[in-house]
């Protein structure tokens, strides 16, 4: 597989659904990102993830150490028609 080549791009969320999967210090530092920008944030625990959970998100992030996890909750996101982002 090639090298993935990351574009940097700024979202503004204020007012939107943003939903945030996962767990840990990263999962913590973005939750307080997207708090701070004002983004309708639901933080699910990756327990408790399912693909429901997605449905009218404006944006998806899948922050956890599961990476298997953070590609079927991308891969939910994008069939959902939401931004989807995996780390």
């Amino acid at each position: 597989m090639p090298p993935i080549v990351a574009l940097p791009i700024s979202l503004y969320v204020s007012g939107r659904r943003v939903v945030l999967v996962g767990a840990g210090r990263g999962a913590t530092e973005r939750l307080e990102r997207l708090r701070a920008a004002e983004a309708e944030v639901v933080h699910v625990d990756p327990a408790d993830y399912r693909p429901e959970l997605v449905r009218s998100a404006f944006a998806v992030i899948a922050n956890d150490d599961d990476d298997q996890l953070n590609r079927r909750v991308a891969a939910d996101a994008r069939a959902a028609g939401a931004l989807a982002y995996a780390h």
